[in-house]
């Protein structure tokens, strides 16, 4: 983001725009580029100003020295465009006399009427260049004074973030910013009600008379005066901001505040819960069943024990704890500027930190896991995670993936002296089951917050 204030250093004393009350006694001058030079201390540097550097602070000040360049401009425009309604007037005004004068000599004839005739088609020309000069300036000074109607929302309350003593004080920047949309408000205003003259003298012109021509002239001179004393209301409230913008910079340089308006770092919590699917691998030991029973084999004539349902290896529901440490230092990129508070009071990450703050992102650490089920819990595991923070919906959102140890305690096998496909034990006729501890290898990928 550049800053615009290499405007105000080239500019020379004559390009100044210099407004002074001319009805209620003189008064100094009031410069925009003095606005400026009054909020660039708190800014930190001149020229360019990156967009991940901006404080809650700057950002304030920046938008209100950016204003005050508009209203530099658009006081300037409105003084030009002033200037040329009232040159449109008196054209419009010998236009008239002069294009009278020759169809009064027409009959004459002669070099009197002919530069009579010269001189009203000249009036003329003349008349349509100011008239075209004096509406593109008025339009170009209305669009100016409709962007500082428009308060930029930083501007509107007082900067997020700030020290408490410097809360009121950054809410009288943003009241005087208010004010100013106030004079810009009634410098547009009065430039219309000037712009109306214009207008009437443009659609009586042809019935113009030396009383109309008169009346004319006074309501020239009375809404050219409204429209200077709006002006001058417009730079006082350039004033009004250069004082409150001295005294913010007073305030934040007082010892310790820069310390308090520094750079702090969201700290992220390493703790969380998930939830998501495991997929445990038996090692070892019998197989789980589900059902079986004893059926004659055809081929021996004799019994034997056949397993209808087993569960290996199947994907289940896992509920997760985790403790992650921080794997390297983020992106490299560092915060900014003091924290901000949303809108429930919370406090946030600084202003500058963006998506990608100067945490990591991705952590590591132990996890243990419960698979709940028709025992209430099934399974419990144990190990080691891999975390990666998304944000998607809460601050702290992670994806993870685990491996680690699990032991289910209520697995259901075959009893003692039963196997698949043998024949059961003798005088046994229905088949017998136990529940045992079964272990192995958890792996999980549960989404965290």
């Amino acid at each position: 983001m550049t800053f615009p204030y290499a405007a105000c250093q080239n500019r020379s004393p004559d390009d100044e725009v210099e407004l002074v009350r001319t009805a209620s006694g003189g008064r100094k001058p009031v410069t925009w580029c003095g606005v400026v030079a009054a909020l660039l201390p708190l800014l930190g540097t001149v020229g360019t100003v990156g967009a991940e550097s901006l404080t809650a602070l700057s950002e304030q000040l920046l938008a209100a020295s950016q204003r005050a360049l508009a209203a530099e401009r658009a006081a300037r425009l409105c003084e030009r465009a002033a200037q040329k309604i009232a040159d449109a007037i008196r054209a419009e005004r010998r236009a008239v006399w002069l294009e009278r004068t020759a169809e009064a000599l027409r009959e004459r004839g002669g070099r009197e009427y002919l530069a009579a005739r010269r001189g009203a088609d000249l009036a003329r020309r003349e008349r349509a260049a100011v008239v075209s000069e004096a509406r593109q300036l008025t339009r170009n000074a209305l669009e100016a004074l409709d962007g500082l109607l428009e308060i930029p929302a930083v501007l509107e309350h007082a900067a997020g973030g700030l020290p408490r003593d410097l809360v009121s004080l950054s809410e009288r920047l943003a009241e005087k910013t208010a004010h100013m949309r106030s004079a810009a408000l009634a410098v547009r205003e009065a430039l219309l009600e000037l712009q109306a003259v214009h207008v009437r003298m443009e659609l009586t012109r042809d019935r113009l008379t030396e009383q109309r021509a008169r009346r004319i002239e006074e309501s020239l001179a009375r809404h050219q005066a409204a429209l200077a004393d709006a002006l001058v209301r417009l730079v006082e409230t350039g004033e009004a901001l250069t004082r409150a913008g001295e005294d913010l910079q007073r305030a934040a340089s007082a010892p310790g505040v820069r310390e308090r308006l520094g750079p702090r770092v969201t700290r992220r919590r390493a703790w969380g819960v998930g939830v998501g699917l495991g997929f445990n691998i038996d090692v070892g030991g019998k197989t789980r069943v589900d059902t079986a029973r004893i059926v004659r084999d055809p081929a021996t004539g004799g019994e034997v024990v056949r397993v209808d349902r087993t569960r290996t290896d199947v994907p289940r529901v896992v509920a997760e704890a985790h403790y992650l440490f921080p794997l390297g230092r983020g992106d490299g990129r560092s915060c900014q500027g003091p924290a901000t508070r949303n809108d429930d009071g919370k406090e946030t990450s600084a202003v500058g930190c963006g998506a990608e703050e100067a945490v990591s992102r991705i952590g590591a650490g132990p996890f243990l896991a419960l698979q709940p089920g028709d025992d209430f819990i099934d399974a419990v595991g144990a190990g080691l995670m891999l975390g990666i923070r998304t944000g998607a919906l809460f601050p702290d959102d992670r994806v993870q993936i685990g491996v680690g140890y699990f032991a289910d305690p209520n697995t259901r096998v075959l009893g003692d002296g039963f196997a698949p496909n043998k024949p059961p034990p003798p005088g046994e006729t229905q088949v017998r089951y136990k529940d045992v501890t079964k272990s192995g290898i958890l792996v999980l990928l549960t989404y965290g917050f």
